[in-house]
């Protein structure tokens, strides 16, 4: 029966089988004690008392009896055994991560994989999806990947990053005919690729406005990533996929932190980022839509109709927001210094606006005395002279 085409019965369980019916099979192989041959009824029965017969009998009996329920039991197992014979073996190493940080521990997992050569489309599948169990039907979105030595092989295009799921089964077919299924999920993360210019002298934040920061470390997720800032007053506020606000309060040195959300808690990134603050420079001021730090040239009449001394905030890639709130206008002429004209706020007042109406080739108009309230507090700015030509 065993060298019948189609038995599921394994090599080993027939010749368990086959060794102990042996035990039971009638030969005349005997001798006795002078070595002369004897059959199987003289070696059990002769010259035994009719007692010791049945006893014989009897235990004859219960050992075949016994044999007969483990032949019953091995072929009832090997039923739903799988016969399968592993003849391909391969060494795999399975590393945590193929990317290690200095001062981290390569960790990997080795071992021995098994395969059969055995092992076709027609009794294995891999596949990337999901299947019903029950019926065998395989998802319409699901696909049977190929087989190379009994491997299935994936190769999934990447388009958008971020967080990846792969789940799918393994169904392999036994002697009965009947798939068993095994299941198999995994996730991966995909990541733009990025190259990181910084400057090294650059690596300032300014007092009272929002600086802005991306963070990335190589190898992890940026929602994986733990970013503290600490000194001079400063605050670090997350905005999401990497991208953070700072905020600082004095002047001097802080640090940038960024740690890894481990499975053992977290752990530090590199060195901290050692960054400078200061406050932000002052910006030009902006008199009759002309820019300048200290002297402009006027032609007289746009000179007479300066209405305001404003703050030109144009200029910053930052967004910072400086307010006039006061200053004097005083002109100087042939008959010498005038009085100061105190204006609040960035408009011109009624009298400095009708002082400009006198004025003449020659003469300079001064703008003094300047505060203006800037993202760090109050400041007070330079003299402004304007030339009227």
């Amino acid at each position: 029966m065993h060298d019948k085409k189609g038995t599921v019965l394994p090599d080993a369980d027939y010749a368990i089988l086959k060794e102990k019916i042996k035990l039971f099979t009638p030969h005349d192989n005997f001798k006795d004690k002078e070595g002369k041959s004897i059959g199987w009824e003289i070696k059990n029965f002769y010259n035994m008392p009719l007692a010791g017969v049945i006893t014989n009998l009897s235990k004859m009996q219960s050992d075949i009896r016994n044999i007969e329920s483990e032949m019953v039991t091995t072929f009832a197992a090997a039923a739903g055994k799988l016969n399968i014979i592993f003849n391909e073996m391969e060494a795999r190493i399975v590393p945590v991560s193929n990317y290690v940080q200095s001062g981290s521990p390569f960790t990997a997992d080795v071992f021995l994989t098994a395969s059969s050569s055995d092992f076709t489309e027609e009794n294995l599948q891999f596949i990337l999806g999901d299947v019903d169990t029950a019926s065998g039907k395989i998802a319409e979105d699901a696909v049977v990947l190929p087989i190379d030595k009994g491997n299935g092989k994936i190769n999934l295009p990447t388009s958008a990053a971020g967080h990846k799921e792969i789940k799918g089964w393994v169904r392999l077919k036994g002697n009965d005919g009947f798939y068993k299924y095994f299941k198999y999920d995994n996730e991966y993360i995909v990541a733009n690729a990025a190259v990181a210019v910084s400057p090294d002298k650059m690596n300032v934040f300014y007092i009272g406005v929002d600086n802005p920061l991306t963070v990335s470390a190589a190898g992890v997720a940026p929602t994986d990533l733990v970013v503290s800032v600490s000194g001079c007053g400063a605050t670090l506020a997350n905005s999401g996929n990497g991208k953070y606000t700072a905020k600082a309060a004095t002047t001097g040195t802080c640090f940038v932190t960024v740690m890894q959300k481990t499975a053992n808690g977290l752990k530090q990134q590199g060195a901290p980022q050692v960054f400078r603050v200061k406050r932000f420079p002052n910006p030009p001021l902006k008199v009759a839509g002309k820019s300048t730090y200290g002297t402009l040239e006027m032609k007289l009449v746009d000179a007479k109709n300066i209405n305001v001394l404003g703050v030109d905030n144009a200029g910053f890639d930052f967004v910072a927001q400086f307010r006039m709130e006061k200053f004097n206008m005083c002109i100087v002429n042939t008959s010498g210094i005038s009085q100061p004209f105190p204006c609040t706020g960035y408009m011109l007042s009624s009298a400095a606006k009708d002082a400009l109406t006198k004025l003449k080739p020659g003469n300079k108009v001064y703008f003094e005395d300047i505060q203006v309230m800037a993202p760090d507090g109050r400041r007070d700015f330079p003299p402004i002279k304007v030339v009227v030509k």
